[in-house]
Parts: structure tokens; sequence; C-alpha cells
């Protein structure tokens, strides 16, 4: 009898060890699935380099704080940086990055350090560059991950959204602009065209005033006599299907 109990015993310890050996296979196999994630997230995140400064624009809404770049050490991080994008009130607060033209898609899958990374960057379409009348800049929406990079831009196809979300500040080296989210819309991802060049600035405001009157969103007012160049942020919408565009001026 005593023998069928230690036996007994010795089987129900077993299923034990045996299911928390699944148990911890199975901690592992997530942690192995989610560090790295995590990892790129927060190298898609970044914070430092960003107490140093004075601030540089005040939110419209709130009264606070725009903090200013310390542009020296986000050149050391990476000479691609060229601006930074803070949209208050929402998790758009990036450093901005140019393509380059032997390599337009780089920035779709590397991180501002370099890394490769799922997140990708912000950055300048390789067509434009910051002194381009139309400064395309795109960024990944990342969908059911998070609102990291420019997920939260598919908000701006609500004009209630856009209504209360109008400020954007654009920093570079040479400066700070504060300016207004004045129309989103959503668009094919076939034959789109990219527009960034006009001829004169009424060129440039006839292309911003037929966008704005066409748009899922908008503005109360167009103020085209206040448009002197666009920032035309542009990322993914329903699975890929649509391109969530964003005008800024």
């Amino acid at each position: 009898m005593r023998t069928t109990r230690n036996r007994a015993a010795q089987v129900r310890m077993a299923k034990v060890a045996g299911g928390l050996s699944i148990v911890l296979a199975a901690l592992i196999a997530i942690a192995t699935l989610t560090v790295p994630h995590e990892v790129q997230r927060i190298r898609a995140n970044p914070t430092q380099g960003r107490l140093y400064e004075e601030p540089v624009a005040v939110v419209e809404e709130t009264g606070e704080e725009v903090a200013g770049i310390d542009w020296d050490y986000w050149a050391s991080v990476n000479p691609d940086i060229v601006g930074w994008i803070t949209i208050p009130g929402t998790p758009i607060d990036y450093p901005i990055v140019q393509a380059r033209p032997d390599d337009p898609t780089h920035y779709l899958n590397y991180d501002v350090y370099g890394n490769y990374n799922i997140y990708g960057c912000v950055y300048v379409d390789s067509a434009c560059t910051f002194g381009s009348a139309n400064v395309i800049i795109f960024a990944h929406n990342m969908g059911n991950y998070d609102d990291s990079m420019f997920t939260t831009l598919t908000y701006y196809l609500d004009p209630a959204y856009l209504a209360t979300h109008e400020q954007v500040v654009i920093q570079t080296p040479q400066g700070t602009r504060s300016l207004k989210v004045r129309a989103a819309e959503s668009v094919s991802p076939y034959g789109y065209e990219k527009r960034v060049a006009f001829s004169s600035v009424e060129g440039l405001r006839g292309f911003y005033l037929e966008v704005w009157e066409g748009a899922d969103s908008r503005s109360a007012e167009p103020c085209a006599e206040e448009i002197d160049q666009l920032f035309t942020l542009i990322t993914c919408a329903k699975g890929g299907a649509v391109r969530a565009v964003v005008y800024v001026g």
C-alpha cells in the first residue's frame, strides 16, 4: 500500500513538474517575442537630448511649453536628422530625418539610431527637402501595436479631432515654426501625386485651396494667405488600403 502511495505521489509530482516546464517554456517564448519589440519601441520613441534647451513655443490650449532641441547632440546621433515635429496633445514628438535619394525607403525599417526597427522613423521624402514648397513627411501607422509614430494621424480624418488638435510645432536648427493643421483626407496609395515644387507662392496656395475644399476634414476657414509652405504628413490607414494625408501650414 505504501509503495502504491509513493508511486501516486511521484506521478503527481511529475505532472506538476511537467506543467511548470510548459508554463516556463511559454513565458520564455513570450519574452523572446516581446522583449525585442519593446526595445524597438523604446528606440523609436526617443526622449533624451531635449532637456538642455530653452522652451521654443507655447501650447496654445494649455499654455505648456514645448522644449527646444539639443541639435549638437542629435547631429552626433545621426547627421540625417533635419528637424523635429511635435503635435501637442498627441504622442507625435519625434526627430525627422531626410531620406536618401539612393535609398529612399531606408527609414521605413531603420530608426534614428541606425538600428533595424519595425517602427522606422519619421522622414522627409527623398523627392524634397525642408526647403521645398511642399515638404512630404512619412511615418508608419503601428496599428494594433500602439499609438507610436504617425498612428494618430488617422484621427485627423474626424473634423472634431482636427478642431481640437490644430497646433503643430516644427523645429529645425535654423528656427521654430508654430503651424496649424489645415486639412486631412484619405487617398488611394495608387496614383497619388506628390507635388513638392511650385512656380510661385500663388501656385502653392491654389493647390492648397483645392485640397482644402475636397478634404474629409478641414479648418473652419482656409486662410490661404497664411500659407507660404506646406508640410504634408502621410501614413497608412485601413490596413494599408488608403493613406491618411494631413496638411499643415
